[in-house]
């Protein structure tokens, strides 16, 4: 039982992981209604940002999350 629910989680990350979405245009007005993508993080919470990651580069879940939305949204300039 154990493995088959392991097995299904492992296909369910992996589609999920397989699958791009295409950002419309009014997706990226929203996310960057300025023309440039603003991220926040939090570094004070250690689920979040790995505290002995050196200062200017966050390193952890929530650096890695913002890094992705900006590839992918892609606002040029």
């Amino acid at each position: 039982m154990t493995r088959t629910a392991l097995a299904c989680t492992a296909l369910l990350l992996l589609t999920a992981c397989a699958m791009n979405p295409q950002i419309t245009p009014a997706v990226r007005s929203e996310l960057a209604p300025s023309g440039k993508l603003r991220e926040a993080i939090n570094h004070s919470n250690f689920l979040l940002v790995n505290a002995d990651s050196p200062p200017g580069a966050p390193d952890s879940i929530a650096p890695d999350l913002a890094l992705e939305l900006g590839k992918r949204v892609v606002i040029p300039g």
